[in-house]
């Protein structure tokens, strides 16, 4: 694994910064984190992040391993950055909710499977419209509920 400091692997970060073109194995726990380069999450890894996180603008999460959200904001640098994982949770859950304000009345849909395309899609039913939350972390792109 390369991460800036050169931590290795399945240790705690705080205020990381992933080194260029990273590779990730195992399980790593990261706190305060910034993606600002491309950073690969091989077979069976898994990414845990916590407090303020943020995939930059700069930045790419690929591969087959797992980007989980523990606890806390992970802010998605979408569109112009990239999160193509096997799978991204939110405390360890494959769904989430999503909020729908209009007129005043907010709505609450739960059970959306977490993927990039339901990131995006718009809020409701079947997305989050840039803003997923659940057990006590989120993923953003800056929208608001």
């Amino acid at each position: 694994m390369d991460i800036s400091g050169g931590a290795t692997n399945a240790d705690v970060f705080s205020l990381a910064s992933f080194g260029s073109n990273a590779i990730l194995t195992g399980t790593n726990t990261v706190a305060n984190f910034f993606v600002q380069h491309t950073a690969y999450l091989d077979t069976g890894a898994v990414l845990n992040v916590s407090g303020t996180s943020a995939n930059t603008t700069l930045g790419s999460l690929f591969g087959p391993g797992t980007l989980n959200v523990a606890s806390g904001t992970f802010q998605w640098g979408f569109p112009s950055s990239t999160i193509t994982v096997g799978a991204i949770q939110l405390n360890s859950k494959s769904t989430g909710y999503s909020l729908v304000t209009d007129a005043g009345s907010t709505q609450v849909f739960g059970g959306i499977p977490l993927s990039q395309a339901t990131f995006v899609a718009p809020a409701g039913d079947a997305g989050f419209g840039g803003y997923a939350f659940g057990g006590g972390a989120t993923i953003t792109n800056g929208a608001q509920p």
